[in-house]
């Protein structure tokens, strides 16, 4: 399907985010197809009282993130947060095996 397509199929779902209060964004590929879906996404929401979460999975991406949450989502970057996704893997693999 086409992203259009795609988008338009699911309103009823986009529509029901309006008073979501936390977005966390894990395993993106940072391409274009995704632009229009975080536009989407940011669009339906309350970004003045949402949190916003999103992964980079080594920490090598930050610049192309802070690219699209700009242009796709019309957020300044002290509206949202880059987390290091293998950094939070590890943490939470560490915490179950060892029980920290």
């Amino acid at each position: 399907k086409k992203v259009g397509e795609i988008i338009e199929s699911n309103q009823k779902w986009f529509s029901s985010l309006l008073d979501i209060s936390s977005i966390h964004i894990y395993g993106h590929s940072l391409g274009d197809v995704d632009l229009p879906y975080f536009h989407k996404v940011f669009e339906c929401v309350d970004k003045k009282n949402v949190q916003i979460e999103i992964s980079d999975y080594k920490n090598q991406n930050k610049k192309r993130i802070h690219q699209i949450m700009k242009k796709a989502a019309h957020l300044r970057k002290d509206q949202y947060k880059i987390v290091e996704l293998l950094s939070l893997c590890s943490k939470t693999t560490l915490n179950k095996t060892y029980s920290l």
